[in-house]
């Protein structure tokens, strides 16, 4: 599974950095790149988080 995770990451990377130079100028590439990633992350702390109650629900049924 991590593999196929793995795989998914790098093949988005080429998308992502294909696309950068065509959404910023050079000088603003880095500030794009990171408000994305920090964006990103942040999705994923949400996600985590609102999966969170159905994680405990089921783990005190086991």
């Amino acid at each position: 599974l991590f593999i196929l995770a793995e795989i998914g990451y790098r093949a988005a990377q080429v998308f992502y950095n294909g696309l950068l130079p065509e959404i910023a100028a050079p000088e603003e590439m880095g500030r794009v790149s990171g408000y994305g990633w920090a964006i990103g992350t942040a999705g994923g702390v949400v996600c985590l988080l609102l999966i969170l109650p159905l994680i405990v629900l089921v783990e005190g049924t086991l």
